[in-house]
């Protein structure tokens, strides 16, 4: 199952594709490890092509991982038929200090991190 990861200038993006049975802690291991990474970066975590639905306490585990990217933001992207997956993995990600929103659209979702950086920024 692939999961590709990049650092852009404001964002860490995850991308989840086929059975995501995936090691999100090693994942986030290699990024935090990257020269790249710099903390309180927004993350886009795409699940749209993810084929997997994860029980509740993986999604609750899932949430604990990302916490330590020490992102303020979080937009996640399922696919429709996932969006209670989605929304699930938000109300976590709140629970654990980290804005975060629910999305179908990735560019969407983009723009709503956008939004954010610059709100964050002016205040």
């Amino acid at each position: 199952m692939p999961i590709n990861w990049t650092i852009g200038p404001s964002l860490v993006l995850i991308r989840v594709r086929g059975f995501a049975a995936y090691n999100l802690k090693e994942t986030i291991a290699q990024i935090i490890g990257s020269p790249l990474f710099k903390p309180s970066k927004s993350l886009l975590l795409d699940r749209s092509g993810a084929t997997d639905e994860p029980s509740s306490t993986e999604v609750r585990a899932r949430a604990q991982e990302i916490k330590a990217l020490l992102v303020s933001r979080c937009a996640v992207v399922v696919a429709p038929k996932s969006y209670n997956l989605g929304r699930m993995l938000r109300e976590f990600l709140e629970s654990e200090g980290i804005r975060s929103e629910v999305f179908t659209d990735a560019a969407e979702a983009e723009r709503w991190l956008s939004v954010e950086e610059a709100n964050a920024k002016a205040v």
